[in-house]
């Protein structure tokens, strides 16, 4: 009997069913976990204007929400644009970013911030309370004044650039 014989035709170098239908491959989808991207955050001050917990306050990428864990926060000039540090942000929560840039003041009321990379404030820093502490670099361009609360600095520094102040008036934690 020959391989027409049994149903198969004598294909390149292998026999393949005379009456074989295509192959058809199914393809599936595979659910990932959920990734958390870091993001830049960026101020808006559509909310209050002046609180960090306000959400409204703050675009992630078209969405209001505060900065988490890991973003990078950013506070760009909100008031006068010859002016940096005309609008006071008021601090009041805790928090571990990757980085914060301001161009206004920041006023560290309660709660802790932490700084994981190199991080700048040109409108002044207000350490009424709180913590301020972290392994990056925090460059101060503005006027500052630390009148209470902590900075912490297991790794990293605050450095005060020229021309701009740190008034210590605290007898806390230095």
């Amino acid at each position: 009997m020959t391989a027409a014989d049994k149903g198969y035709s004598k294909g390149i170098g292998r026999r393949t069913p005379l009456n074989h239908r295509r192959m058809v491959r199914r393809l599936g989808i595979e659910l990932l976990e959920k990734r958390n991207l870091l993001a830049v955050v960026s101020w808006t001050g559509l909310g209050d204007g002046v609180s960090w917990a306000d959400a409204t306050n703050w675009d992630r990428l078209g969405l209001a929400s505060v900065p988490q864990a890991g973003d990078d926060a950013v506070i760009p000039n909100m008031g006068n644009p010859l002016v940096n540090g005309d609008v006071n942000i008021q601090f009041n929560t805790s928090v571990s970013l990757n980085s914060l840039n301001s161009a206004e003041a920041l006023s560290i009321i309660g709660g802790s911030l932490a700084l994981t990379n190199a991080s700048q404030i040109d409108g002044g820093l207000h350490l009424v309370g709180g913590t301020l502490g972290g392994a990056g670099v925090l460059t101060l361009t503005g006027n500052s004044v630390w009148s209470g609360g902590s900075m912490l600095t297991p790794a990293g520094k605050t450095v005060v650039a020229s021309g701009a102040t740190l008034n210590v008036t605290s007898s806390e934690s230095k």
